[in-house]
């Protein structure tokens, strides 16, 4: 992937093996995220709907900029291109099971 598919790498290296983790603020209800300063405010679901308040959350965000659909794309190429089973390699066991 790094050599056939370089935007792909980069995308998928920025969002899940180099990602940056920043404190924000989600309602658990529909799954929003909004700055940290929210946290316990009320997010409010229409005009009529129950409202529920702001709760902490470690959001992972990629290290760089990454192009809307370019993670989708990249499923897309392994699915095209994967053979044989799956497994994690020895040497990555342990930052697997940090993750």
């Amino acid at each position: 992937m790094k050599v056939d598919a370089p935007v792909l790498y980069k995308a998928v290296t920025a969002t899940f093996v180099y990602p940056r983790f920043v404190r924000g603020a989600m309602c658990p209800k529909c799954s929003t995220i909004k700055p940290p300063e929210l946290v316990g405010e009320l997010h409010r679901h229409g005009r009529h709907g129950k409202a529920s308040a702001f709760v902490p959350r470690m959001v992972r965000v990629p290290l760089y900029p990454v192009a809307p659909g370019s993670i989708e794309d990249a499923s897309a190429w392994f699915e095209e291109r994967w053979r044989g089973g799956v497994f994690v390699p020895d040497e990555l066991l342990p930052l697997v099971s940090v993750a």
